[in-house]
């Protein structure tokens, strides 16, 4: 009797792929991890990538600070700086200031004082102070010089006091009258300065032609101002009779005015004082 042996039991196997297919898994497998991986470029792919992706947050978010930053360095803002003013402020801008004092602005300072003025700053302008400014001569002659231009021709209070201003400003100062510069002036302080006996002289022209007319005070002291120039100014002021009624004080103390001469200028008047 022929016995059969069994066949193995065949066990389906539903889950298995053809062998090619499983290679071409591998493959596509192999190639994904190949591409996660970082690649040594720009400094570390993936470093890289996070920091481009930080800078991108910090400029969505800090966009109006980093536009401030170039503000500084582009053309417009360059162009922007040319055109502003010498001063910290923009003198063009106040219309209604009556009153100004500057502070060490020195020769330049008075020379981009007297553009500004001419383009129609501070039209209401009343009183000027550059005490102890060393605006010099330049300085001084082209403010001066400005006020022949319609500028500021309301002003009454002018100090140029201790400016080293030599006997050319008192040239200037009077050329400045004579145009109709000034013709509201009661106060000039030109104390402290290097007029000497030619300023003086100069200044008496302006007395004797009445140049002044609403002059109160006038402050010479310390000009270096020998007993000649003194006594010119003295000789023009007590002659003016009552053509300048409104003099109040003339000031030429600390001058170099002889005691001989002192004693032929008594009696003098008391707004006179040498």
């Amino acid at each position: 009797m022929q016995t059969k042996s069994p066949k193995p039991e065949e066990t389906p196997n539903h889950g298995a792929k053809p062998e090619e297919e499983q290679k071409k898994q591998a493959e596509e497998a192999a190639a994904a991890m190949a591409a996660a991986e970082p690649q040594a470029t720009d400094g570390g792919g993936v470093k890289g990538n996070r920091e481009r992706a930080e800078s991108g947050a910090s400029a969505a978010t800090g966009g109006s600070r980093g536009r401030r930053r170039r503000v500084g360095l582009g053309g417009k803002k360059q162009k922007k700086k040319k055109e502003l003013t010498y001063f910290t402020v923009d003198l063009r801008r106040f219309r209604n200031v009556e009153e100004m004092k500057g502070e060490k602005i020195g020769e330049r300072g008075a020379i981009h004082l007297a553009k500004d003025l001419i383009k129609g700053a501070c039209p209401r302008l009343t009183s000027l102070n550059l005490t102890w400014n060393d605006i010099k001569r330049r300085g001084g002659d082209t403010l001066l010089n400005c006020f022949t231009r319609g500028c500021a021709t309301r002003l009454r209070f002018l100090d140029l006091s201790f400016n080293n201003l030599p006997p050319q400003t008192a040239d200037a100062l009077v050329a400045t009258l004579e145009a109709g510069g000034l013709p509201e002036l009661e106060v000039l302080n030109l104390k402290g300065n290097a007029l000497g006996d030619r300023g003086a002289m100069t200044l008496t022209r302006a007395v004797f032609q009445n140049l002044m007319p609403e002059l109160r005070k006038l402050f010479l002291q310390k000009n270096q101002i020998n007993s000649a120039g003194v006594v010119a100014l003295f000789r023009a002021f007590g002659n003016l009779g009552s053509s300048m009624s409104k003099i109040e004080h003339v000031d030429l103390r600390q001058n170099n005015l002889s005691a001989a001469w002192a004693r032929e200028m008594d009696p003098r008047p008391a707004f006179f004082q040498a």
